[in-house]
């Protein structure tokens, strides 16, 4: 007799009201969730089949919300994806971006490395939940995040998906091998035929915005990816992804201290051009990076040779410390990249 995939059942009939949310709450550790009532019939019920990379689970869910935080993600690590498909309405929000209504039988896919938040008045909602790896193909985007699809190929998947939760009790062991290649090769069908983002596009949009201001704000400072990732409430894998058409987000803050630095140089007059006090200004003296490293030919003014030269030492021997030296070399970079 064939082994039977492995399945978990959950449910808090049995339990008191008052214990419901919490035991609910430490199966799904990766959620943070709320009642949306005081329904006096709140309650929940799952099966879920373990399918090796893969885990599809039918939940009955009541009036909740589920929110995936910055915090959380941070903490646990979480790289995998949710593709969702519900019997009923359900609306959703991913980072920044506006809140949608998302019909039922639309599927819709969740990356757990993202920020997200949705809510639902109740119903029966079919969730795939697979691994990073599964997604890496050539043909998909590189953000599949809040991606909804409903275009007929969606619909095909989403029959499948829903059907399978008739027979996956009695599939085995032996058979999880391709019904797990048939989930993933007509999933990356349905992505690759298109689809919307779920609120994305102006979220990102907006997210970018915040991180230019706010780099342009702390441009002195010694900033990381974690500082900005921090300061704007979103992971750093986020950021990365967000930044990545950009050269990542490193880059980014590159240009914007070269920009900075350069409109600063283009002000002052070229005898009062202390390049040890934009360097430091612009944040050269308080990085890992040196203008040295990256000298696009188009981010400096060219002056006249010798005048950044002129101006640096002298101020440097007026200052002191570490700080003061360190500003007064990397200074000398930007010299020699407006040379070049």
């Amino acid at each position: 007799m064939s082994d039977k995939v492995p399945a978990i059942r959950f449910d808090t009939s049995a339990l008191a009201l008052e214990d419901r949310l919490k035991a609910w709450s430490a199966m799904i550790p990766w959620f943070e969730i709320g009642r949306l009532d005081d329904d006096p019939d709140f309650g929940v019920s799952a099966d879920a089949w373990l399918l090796g990379p893969m885990t599809l689970s039918v939940t009955l869910v009541p009036k909740v919300w589920l929110a995936r935080p910055p915090h959380l993600i941070e903490a646990d690590g979480r790289m995998d994806y949710s593709v969702v498909i519900a019997d009923v309405p359900w609306s959703g929000r991913m980072g920044d971006g506006e809140t949608i209504v998302v019909e039922a039988g639309a599927v819709c896919v969740l990356d757990h490395a993202q920020p997200f938040r949705v809510q639902t008045m109740g119903g029966q909602f079919t969730i795939l939940d697979l691994s990073r790896s599964l997604l890496d193909d050539p043909s998909l985007p590189s953000d599949l995040h809040g991606k909804l699809l409903r275009n007929t190929l969606a619909m095909v998947f989403g029959d499948f998906m829903v059907g399978l939760r008739e027979r996956l009790p009695s599939l085995a062991v032996a058979e999880t091998p391709g019904l797990t290649k048939a989930l993933r090769d007509l999933l990356v069908a349905c992505l690759a035929s298109g689809g919307e983002a779920l609120g994305a596009a102006e979220g990102e949009r907006a997210l970018r915005n915040r991180a230019g201001r706010y780099v342009d704000d702390n441009l002195s400072a010694a900033l990381t990816v974690a500082d900005v990732a921090r300061a704007l409430g979103v992971s750093r894998s986020r950021l990365y992804r967000l930044f990545a058409e950009a050269g990542g987000v490193e880059r980014f803050m590159m240009r914007r201290r070269l920009h900075r630095a350069r409109a600063m140089l283009a002000e002052a007059r070229p005898e009062r051009a202390l390049v040890a006090d934009v360097a430091y200004a612009t944040g050269f003296a308080s990085t890992s990076h040196s203008v040295g490293r990256s000298r696009p030919s188009s981010a400096w003014p060219r002056r006249k040779p010798g005048a950044c030269a002129a101006t640096a030492p002298q101020r440097a021997r007026s200052g002191t410390g570490r700080t003061r030296r360190g500003a007064f070399e990397r200074g000398s970079a930007a010299c020699q990249s407006i040379r070049k």
